[in-house]
């Protein structure tokens, strides 16, 4: 048997041992057991360029959302490429979050643009962005916009209209009224080796709305 092959059948070994180990705990303790997703999660999804994920999710003055990412390469250059936004007529900043340089962003909300100092070359980031735009990186405030943006339009990670972006995606979580609604992670489905993100909250997988593969990061254990 090849190594590869070996390597593969010892994790479905592992995965079904854990999940085994995981239903005798809840019979024991009486707790309610939930079936773990079929998939194996990965350490980030990377996008060459055409693909995203359609989150379903609008936005309105309580839709908070926090993306966590680096930047495909620490020499690029990712001008005019999205972090995440939406469908608009081109020019229209509609919550949006896109590269004007290889180190700083235009948060676009309600039709107008702040721009901020964001370096993700090197190392993974955690941006976030409020429904009332407050706008942090790695916890600390970088603008307050002081406004919001309601529309029927859904946010898309890894594009923006007609940008889109090459970045490493490590997980994406948008809540709504406190409510965290999305929880987004990077994993490889089990029943057609697809790789995309599968969501916490709804227990469903959200394939690239885009076109090509995401490419896949290492396996978590």
């Amino acid at each position: 048997m090849a190594n590869s092959q070996m390597t593969i059948n010892l994790k479905k070994v592992k995965k079904e041992t854990n999940n085994l180990i995981d239903l005798t705990n809840a019979i024991i303790n009486h707790t309610i057991y939930e079936e773990p997703p079929a998939c194996t999660f990965l350490s980030y999804i990377l996008t060459s360029g055409t693909q995203f994920i359609n989150t379903t999710i609008t936005p309105d003055s309580t839709t908070d959302i926090e993306v966590v990412f680096k930047n495909i390469d620490a020499n690029a250059n990712p001008q005019y490429e999205r972090l995440f936004g939406q469908v608009d007529t081109a020019g229209n900043a509609r919550y949006q979050v896109e590269w004007t340089s290889a180190t700083q962003v235009a948060v676009g909300i309600a039709g107008s643009t702040t721009k901020v100092t964001v370096d993700a070359r090197n190392d993974f980031k955690t941006f976030k962005m409020t429904g009332t735009g407050v706008v942090t990186l790695n916890g600390s405030q970088l603008a307050n916009l002081a406004r919001s943006e309601t529309n029927g339009y859904y946010i898309w990670l890894g594009r923006g209209y007609d940008r889109y972006s090459s970045i490493y995606f490590k997980s994406c979580r948008i809540w709504k009224n406190g409510a965290l609604v999305r929880d987004l992670v990077p994993c490889r489905r089990d029943s057609d080796s697809v790789v995309c993100m599968y969501d916490k909250v709804s227990k469903s997988y959200f394939l690239n709305a885009g076109t090509g593969t995401f490419i896949a990061g290492e396996e978590i254990e």
